[in-house]
């Protein structure tokens, strides 16, 4: 069996980091595979870069003409919601390859940027889908908490456009998902990293009648491991006995689907309870100030990617907290946990699976900033428990996220998808 995988990257983005991840597995249990991509940030000769120095630039060109005309057209239709929003149009001539090439099998990725609309309906070889986020299934939104929410459920019968000449002439989310429903016409087996996310596969009119099947992201637990608390302060030069919470993500504090906001609006009123406490940010840098903390109170680690390197942070931290509004099963509370960092974050989406309320870290009441702070300090409040949050959250990292044990689960789902069995159904 061989298997081609198909990444817009290999390790910039999150869902990049989670493609090479599953690439790494699959190689582990013996299962042949390579994987296609757009832009290249690792070494490795599995990895084929699609795209010469000009068609990256022609891709990057194609890419801002279409974030430009959804940013130009989205304010002025009801499903605006300030997310991202992609139309499917271009690709980086990955079709050919992939029919050509002696794969069995073609596990998508993220795909958006590397295979449009048509480029999936032009794939001749038996198709495996792990799908980031709702793009797959919606209009152009990847993610769904603004209004109009619900019309992928019904299939965009009626006209989301505000009242606007250009937006009534054109509904992006309506003729985007009509494209989609035009074009895939043969069920492809979807894998959701949550059970949420396949709910709303199974409940959405594009794909309810496509197979679906659970299998979580996976992580290397050898390299994400727990490392002393008190050495990997001293190695990031923080304080030795102070409390630190990490916050993570791309867009910084600015992301509101993240909840950098309500994040802040919690912390502001804990830093009352715990006077000592410090804030640990990674990704891109804070966009506001946080009335209450001193300077030398925050600690910016910019974008990591190095997994020692971020090992280190979330072993330094005593807690990671995951503030989306809306998220699938994100890379950050997996990673955090396999190194014995426990989470807190909303009872919401793919977040309610991933922690252990009470047991690997804590849920809070969705968007309930008083409800947050008060699980992050419940944490905080009792060392011995906040260390045994830690043991629990290592353990259920080695025991459901496991590089081996998702590989085995990718591996079992091909030999049923190449057996020529169609069956819907949740694994």
């Amino acid at each position: 069996m061989k298997v081609s995988l198909v990444s817009y990257d290999d390790g910039a983005s999150g869902s990049g980091k989670s493609a090479s991840k599953l690439q790494d597995a699959l190689h582990r249990i013996n299962v042949d595979s390579s994987m296609y991509v757009a832009m290249k940030s690792r070494p490795g000769l599995e990895t084929r870069l699609m795209t010469s120095t000009f068609g990256r630039l022609r891709l990057r060109l194609l890419q801002e003409a279409e974030a430009r005309i959804c940013t130009a057209l989205h304010p002025h239709q009801r499903s605006f919601d300030g997310n991202k929003h992609s139309l499917g149009l271009f690709g980086a001539g990955v079709v050919s390859a992939l029919n050509s090439d002696d794969s069995d099998i073609v596990q998508l990725m993220f795909v958006n940027g590397v295979l449009s609309i048509a480029d999936i309906a032009r794939i001749r070889k038996p198709i495996v889908w792990r799908l980031s986020d709702m793009w797959a299934f919606s209009g152009t939104g990847h993610y769904d908490f603004g209004d109009g929410a619900s019309d992928w459920k019904t299939g965009y019968r009626t006209s989301r456009a505000a009242d606007h000449w250009l937006a009534n002439l054109i509904d992006l989310d309506r003729r985007v998902w009509k494209r989609k429903a035009r074009l895939w016409r043969e069920p492809i087996h979807i894998v959701c990293p949550s059970q949420w996310l396949a709910d709303c596969v199974q409940t959405s009119a594009l794909m309810k009648s496509w197979p679906v099947h659970v299998i979580p992201t996976s992580i290397d637990t050898s390299l994400f491991r727990p490392i002393p608390k008190m050495t990997a302060r001293r190695l990031l030069g923080l304080k030795l006995d102070a409390p630190y919470i990490l916050y993570s993500a791309l867009g910084g504090t600015s992301d509101k689907r993240k909840g950098g906001d309500l994040f802040i609006e919690a912390v502001k009123g804990l830093v009352h309870s715990i006077p000592d406490l410090n804030l640990m940010f990674v990704g891109d840098q804070r966009s506001a100030v946080i009335g209450g903390f001193l300077e030398d109170s925050v600690y910016e680690a910019g974008v990591l990617n190095d997994p020692l390197t971020l090992a280190l942070h979330y072993s330094a931290a005593d807690l990671t907290v995951i503030p989306s509004r809306q998220d699938n099963l994100p890379q950050v509370g997996v990673e955090a946990q396999s190194c014995g960092c426990p989470v807190v974050a909303f009872d919401v989406s793919g977040l309610s699976e991933l922690i252990d309320n009470g047991k690997t870290g804590a849920l809070a009441n969705p968007f309930d900033c008083a409800d947050l702070r008060r699980a992050m300090g419940w944490c905080l409040a009792d060392p011995a428990r906040l260390k045994h949050l830690g043991k629990a959250a290592r353990k259920r990292a080695q025991n459901k996220f496991d590089r081996q044990i998702v590989a085995t689960s990718y591996r079992s789902l091909y030999e049923h998808v190449l057996s020529g069995n169609r069956t819907a159904k949740i694994s």
